[in-house]
């Protein structure tokens, strides 16, 4: 299924940002039950990629989750690895010269 064809199923997005990695379970399993099976899990979140691990695990097939927040090669590479199986970068400072999201926080991490 593509990109197009998911979302079209799946119209509401829930966005895990900063929910406590104990409380995955207990979050992902009510949003399930409100008819939710499309997850982003927010990459500037502290656990992250174990959230991704562990819902993956626990719901497997009942729900897609992807990552949201990705702004490096690294984080995207992770975030796959982890069983993300999409991904959004969000916010992106709009400047001359920058072809994609590495290059954007390559500058950034020299003060541009």
């Amino acid at each position: 299924m593509n990109m197009r064809e998911t979302v079209q199923e799946n119209p509401l997005l829930a966005i895990m940002r900063n929910v406590p990695l104990e409380r995955t379970e207990d979050y992902v399993g009510a949003v399930i039950r409100g008819g939710v099976r499309f997850f982003e899990m927010a990459m500037n979140t502290p656990h992250a990629l174990e959230q991704i691990r562990l819902i993956r695990n626990s719901f497997g097939k009942k729900i897609l989750v992807g990552a949201g927040t990705v702004l490096t090669a690294e984080a995207a590479e992770k975030a796959v690895e982890s069983g993300a199986r999409g991904m959004s970068a969000g916010y992106v400072k709009l400047l001359k010269g920058p072809f994609d999201n590495t290059e954007y926080v390559a500058i950034g991490a020299v003060g541009y």
